[in-house]
């Protein structure tokens, strides 16, 4: 006879499909604990597949959604597309910092200079960036 926790544990990746990959919810509908899906997740290689699967289904999901966006001419979804999937072919958003006075260059991402650039302090030195 299979316990009520196997017969749950069997649905829970239906459920997490279900629920678009979201654990509170999936957790909620099954009447179980965050806890006792992690543990099952992290404790039972095949739980774990079942719902790397899910997740997998889901990225695949949302990536034909994207591209039907990016058919229908839309830049945003094309600028995003290029800058994830295009960066070794140099669709990289990127800044030139200049040194003049030691000459040296460096290419650094536009959220890193935006750190960078607000901890300079009034002598113009960089303060310890977190």
């Amino acid at each position: 006879m299979v316990s009520n926790s196997k017969r749950i544990k069997s649905k829970a990746p239906i459920v997490y499909h279900q629920n678009a990959g979201n654990v509170s919810k999936t957790c909620q509908a099954l009447k179980i604990s965050r806890k006792t899906f992690y543990e099952w997740y992290n404790n039972d290689p095949i739980f774990k597949e079942s719902i790397d699967d899910v997740n997998e289904s889901l990225i695949d999901f949302v990536e034909s959604k994207l591209m039907q966006l990016i058919t229908n001419n839309e830049v945003a979804p094309t600028i995003f597309f290029l800058k994830t999937k295009g960066k070794k072919r140099g669709y990289i958003e990127t800044n030139e910092i200049i040194n003049v006075k030691d000459e040296v260059t460096a290419n650094i991402p536009d959220h890193l200079l935006d750190e960078i650039l607000e901890s300079l302090n009034d002598e113009g030195s960089v303060k310890d960036i977190h």
